[in-house]
């Protein structure tokens, strides 16, 4: 992977932050940030930054 665990799994937690602070920008500017990290990753890696973002979203998001 050419970014870390901690870094696909902190954007999810910032953008699940954001948006539980009904901030959609800032939101909006996280995922713009993941999606553009995870097009970099080749093969499984994009499958494991995705899982990993997702994981650490549902974990923070507050309904």
């Amino acid at each position: 992977m050419l970014n870390s665990r901690e870094f696909y799994m902190d954007l999810g937690r910032q953008a699940a932050k954001a948006r539980n602070q009904r901030d959609e920008a800032r939101a909006e500017f996280h995922a713009r940030h993941f999606r553009a990290a995870k097009a970099l990753e080749q093969g499984e890696d994009r499958q494991v930054a995705d899982r990993l973002y997702r994981d650490a979203y549902a974990e923070e998001r507050r309904t």
